[in-house]
């Protein structure tokens, strides 16, 4: 989901964090007041419209208005750093942009800040050196609390207010409009929004860019366990199959070990049932050489064996390890050669 400046930019992707929205909301609310004084101001400037514009905005109503759209982005910037209330972000928008409206109009009144012939007064070139001190610590704070590696979106407007504050000292250098360095102001102003835009639509691929990967993975993951899933419903069916041809207790038994031995990969199965006298009866086995099959034959039905302890309690007994194994049932030894070889092998 991608929400745009009114809420800042925020990126969800499953199993990825999302971008700081608190902080790059307050961000983009002081970017809306910004690109607001920022039209006003351009359509008042004297070389698009000598007369003011569509307001009759006056000169000094259009430097104020060039003041605060650089103010307002970088006190949303700093705002959202300190993480200010959200509740206080709409409130302060509309403050910001009637604030415009009223510059715009002239209906604030102003001391002199820009002289008929272009040039600025000591009151605006201070306002301006002030201005850009305030921009710098804003550019400062908001890379403190971001930390030296934001992420995408939030390094951007880093950047931003950097070029911001460089406008703003150049502009004071300058001291005149259609000056050399006031030319180049305003290319560090276009560079100020060029950056936020480029930025966002660079965070906006990448981000696109990672969905991508995520989903092409997710595809890959949900494959194999689908695969996985066909896999046990053949083995299912084919032991389904295999006992439905068994005919006899012992043939049952046999489909039993073959089956468990292809499900679970394993080496060796066994089928061993209790029988009346003393003796466990085996009725199946895979795996098992002729000599491990007679010692099996020959074991009590109380023998500690795996097999026969679950008889015994009539619950499953589960071993995953030889450890477990040897620990459970102890290796028992062959009444004619008293080595517990074959049991060993048939582990």
């Amino acid at each position: 989901m991608l929400v745009g400046p009114g809420d800042g930019w925020l990126f969800m992707v499953p199993g990825a964090r999302a971008e700081g929205v608190p902080a790059l909301s307050w961000a983009s609310g002081g970017l809306v007041v910004s690109l607001v004084a920022m039209v006003l101001q351009l359509i008042s400037c004297p070389t698009v419209s000598p007369d003011g514009g569509l307001l009759g905005t006056g000169p000094q109503s259009s430097a104020a208005l060039y003041l605060l759209f650089h103010l307002a982005f970088a006190g949303g910037a700093v705002a959202g750093a300190l993480e200010a209330p959200a509740s206080w972000r709409v409130p302060s928008v509309a403050v910001g942009v009637a604030l415009a409206f009223l510059f715009s109009v002239d209906a604030i009144p102003l001391p002199l800040l820009l002289r008929p012939d272009g040039t600025f007064t000591t009151i605006l070139i201070v306002a301006e050196y002030a201005l850009t001190l305030v921009i710098g610590v804003c550019a400062v704070v908001w890379v403190w609390r971001t930390g030296l590696t934001p992420q995408p979106l939030r390094g951007w407007v880093g950047v931003a207010l950097s070029l911001s504050a460089y406008d703003v000292l150049l502009n004071a250098f300058a001291g005149s409009r259609f000056e050399a360095v006031w030319w180049a102001s305003l290319s560090m102003r276009a560079a100020t929004y060029a950056v936020l835009a480029g930025g966002a639509i660079w965070t906006v691929l990448a981000k696109l860019a990672d969905l991508e990967l995520y989903t092409d993975s997710e595809l890959d993951r949900r494959e194999g366990q689908l695969r996985q899933s066909l896999t046990l419903t053949r083995r299912l069916l084919s032991c389904a199959e295999d006992l439905a041809q068994a005919m006899t207790p012992a043939e049952v038994a046999q489909a039993l070990c073959d089956d468990a031995v292809e499900a679970c990969e394993a080496p060796y199965a066994a089928a061993t049932v209790s029988h009346l006298g003393d003796r466990l009866r085996l009725l199946a086995t895979f795996g098992y050489d002729a000599a491990m099959v007679e010692l099996a034959g020959q074991m009590d039905w109380d023998a500690p064996l795996p097999g026969a302890r679950a008889i015994l309690t009539g619950e499953p007994l589960l071993l995953g390890t030889e450890d477990e194994v040897r620990e459970r049932s102890p290796a028992p030894r062959s009444p004619s050669t008293g080595a517990s070889g074959p049991w060993r092998r048939c582990r």
